[in-house]
């Protein structure tokens, strides 16, 4: 499971609350005038602002600086509308205006952050900082764009040097502190709350933020104080009555939580937090009558444990995190929150069996709750579990049929079947019910990847990347399609950008590790895998790929020692076959090289299959055979690296060969025979 997915966890939908309510410190409103430039100022009566801006505009008599601030206005009223495209138009033409303009560069920073461009967001906003490095707005908007990126530390630096600047800001310290609620640290992260409080005492978002700090640390009495608050600042907040239906729920008081769900749906009818807590809720309730039984008040040290954890499962520390999860668990075996995160620390190990028992007991105390049951078919599908998988994503999608994932997990589960017709149905289906699921278009790259349409699968992954640039799935995958194309510069970008965005990316690491080994840099491949070995120790792939690095080392020892260990995990993979038949060809065990790549070649024919099998042949003088496969391995398609390059010595290696020996078989010559 990806990094990502952990800090989307962690912030969950307070992250995408948090970076939107940003977006009002980016508008500089201008001064008040007559008329159209009047109009023009009134963002809250769009039905003056419109034509007031649109005439400054048109007419274009206005100082520059005005005309500018009038694109701005008016894509600041789109925005407040969802129009991001024409929010982005409007910044872009103030920007032609006047291309050194700090405000215009801000506000399309911070649309391009609304519409999923990080990296260009962060572009505009390193390019004012030169025109004006201690403009707080620009500062704001780059730390909160770094915290997208999880680049914590570089994130908190621009807060502090925008605090240092205006201290009298409260967002600045709402910022501050969400930043560290995000990395674990929310004894850090309450101080900047109450400082924002103490600030404006009429700033919703200050209680808010210092309500969720303290519903994670378990004080559910101060957060719901603070939700409280909040609430009387703001009644008709979806967010906050979220928040508080959750406070209610983890006190067992299930009527009021419904209640507040309810009042969020009566604002937001289609808030998918505010109807999924509220499906739990019920089924919850539903339970504790049956059942009689009721919840125990949660145990203050449970929650401090899970808030040692966190940060350490974001730092790959998996065995400490899960030392503390267990003492958790210890103190309080139903404690949702620690078993969500011993199934993200499990499953990064690769121990998915353990996460499995886990997801069961989650499963079993919330049945309806999708969450679960998408990750748990996630989990079930790789661990070939197909038909558990395909029941757990059935049952996520008879809750909410209208819900793109559940199919695109049936998808995912016929990919990994070798069903691919029914795969690119599943996707088809996903797609039209929602025409931006990330994961649907990977998912349908993919199964082009395992089909070696790789061009197809390339559109599939610019789609993803065009939703999300910096998608921790779709840039390493986009990657290894275009390595396999031998686009080694194009995919060398993607690997490095994937790990830009996130350094523990380890789908990132294999790629640009085997780019290391294939550019002759073996020593570079070896630490990359051996990062990933040591955060995955049961990946097969990450072993064939140091053992491939070995080999290229001029270490066939330890190449044989790492293959044999990944097809101990994956006995019939073709490619490690074919590179344990390599190896062994180089130490000269030409009878176990070939029995090798025969068993590789009955699985999969391959191009590297063909090549070594050649390679073989022809040690053993049977040219004829060689100069075969040689011709197979030239005419099959290439399904990696390691294949394309193979055929491209194999068309050279057939040349040459055709050019060494007699023509006619076994090497007997006769008049008019052709090898070729």
């Amino acid at each position: 499971m990806r990094n990502s997915m952990i800090l989307r966890r962690i912030g969950g939908a307070s992250f995408v609350r948090f970076v939107a309510a940003l977006a009002a410190c980016f508008v500089l409103k201008a001064p008040a005038f007559a008329d159209d430039w009047a109009d023009c100022n009134t963002p809250s009566h769009a039905e003056r602002l419109f034509p007031g801006c649109s005439a400054v505009i048109d007419q274009g008599t206005r100082s520059k600086q005005d005309i500018v601030k009038a694109y701005i206005n008016r894509a600041a009223a789109y925005r407040r509308r969802r129009q991001n495209d024409q929010a982005l138009t409007d910044t872009e033409s103030a920007l032609k205006v006047d291309p050194d303009s700090v405000l215009a560069l801000v506000n399309r920073g911070d649309v391009l952050r609304q519409m999923g461009r990080i990296d260009d967001a962060l572009s505009d906003a390193n390019r004012a900082l030169v025109i004006d490095p201690k403009n707080v707005d620009v500062l704001s908007l780059r730390g909160t764009l770094r915290a997208m990126r999880s680049e914590f530390d570089q994130a908190i630096a621009d807060f502090d040097q925008a605090i240092t600047l205006r201290p009298d800001i409260a967002t600045l310290f709402v910022s501050r502190g969400f930043a560290y609620a995000l990395m674990g640290a929310l004894d850090k992260a309450i101080p900047d709350y109450n400082r924002a409080i103490a600030i404006n005492p009429n700033f919703w978002n200050g209680f808010y933020y210092r309500g969720d700090a303290y519903r994670r640390k378990g004080e559910l009495d101060a957060a719901m104080s603070d939700c409280n608050r909040a609430l009387a600042l703001d009644p008709r907040n979806v967010a906050t009555l979220n928040l508080r239906g959750q406070i209610f729920s983890a006190r067992g008081d299930y009527a009021r939580a419904l209640a507040d769900f309810n009042a969020a749906l009566a604002i937001a009818p289609d808030n998918r937090f505010a109807q999924e807590q509220r499906r739990i809720a019920l089924a919850t309730q539903a339970e504790m009558v049956r059942t009689g039984t009721s919840v125990p008040p949660p145990n203050p040290g449970v929650a401090k444990l899970v808030e040692q954890a966190t940060p350490l499962i974001n730092q790959h520390k998996f065995d400490d995190a899960i030392l503390l999860l267990d003492q958790a668990l210890a103190l309080d075996p139903n404690s949702f929150i620690a078993l969500e995160w011993r199934v993200w620390a499990r499953m990064w190990q690769g121990k998915e069996a353990q996460a499995l028992d886990d997801l069961g007991k989650l499963v079993s105390a919330e049945p309806r709750n999708m969450h679960w049951l998408l990750i748990r078919g996630s989990v079930l599908a790789r661990s070939k579990q197909f038909g558990f998988a395909l029941a757990d994503f059935d049952r996520a999608s008879a809750l909410d049929p209208k819900n793109s994932s559940p199919l695109a997990g049936r998808a995912m589960v016929f990919r990994l079947r070798g069903e691919d017709e029914k795969a690119l149905a599943e996707y088809g289906r996903a797609l039209e019910l929602n025409p931006n699921d990330i994961g649907a278009y990977v998912g349908r790259g993919l199964l082009y990847v395992q089909q070696a349409e790789f061009e197809k699968a390339l559109i599939e992954f610019d789609h993803a990347l065009t939703i999300s640039p910096r998608d921790p799935d779709a840039l390493p995958s986009r990657g290894s399609a275009l390595l396999a194309l031998g686009r080694i510069r194009d995919a060398t970008t993607d690997f490095d950008r994937a790990l830009d965005a996130n350094p523990n990316n380890l789908s990132a690491m294999l790629g640009r590790g085997t780019i290391f080994t294939v550019m002759d840099e073996p020593e570079r491949a070896i630490v990359l895998f051996n990062e990933v070995i040591a955060r995955l120790p049961e990946n097969a792939l990450a072993y064939e790929l140091r053992g491939r690095a070995f080999l290229h080392k001029g270490d066939p020892d330890r190449a044989l020692e790492d293959i044999d260990r990944s097809l101990r995990l994956l006995p019939d993979e073709a490619h490690a076959l074919a590179a344990r038949a390599s190896t062994l060809f180089r130490n000269h065990d030409l009878t176990t090289a070939l029995a090798d790549v025969d068993r590789g070649i009955a699985q999969q024919p391959s191009v590297e299959g063909y090549s070594v099998r050649a390679e073989i042949y022809e040690a053993r003088g049977e040219n004829d055979r060689a100069i075969a496969d040689l011709r197979k391995a030239t005419e099959v398609r290439p399904k990696s690296i390691f294949d394309f390059l193979a055929q491209v010595d194999a068309k050279k290696h057939m040349d040459d060969l055709g050019k060494r020996i007699p023509c006619g078989t076994s090497g007997r010559g006769g008049v008019g025979d052709n090898c070729l």
